[in-house]
């Protein structure tokens, strides 16, 4: 099970879980456009906190 409060970052775990590159998923990079962020910002950012 997946949970989070921001279905960009979610989509960017789900994609480390099937072994693909989130930089190479165009949707991904569309909304962090939409949101005037940096795909690869906000995949540096990203902080996975796993229970």
């Amino acid at each position: 099970m997946i949970a989070g409060l921001d279905p960009l970052t979610m989509d960017i775990y789900a994609c480390s879980l099937v072994g693909l590159d989130p930089l190479r998923v165009k949707h991904l990079k569309l909304v962090a456009g939409g949101r005037n962020l940096r795909l690869e910002e906000v995949v540096d950012r990203l902080e996975i906190v796993e229970m």
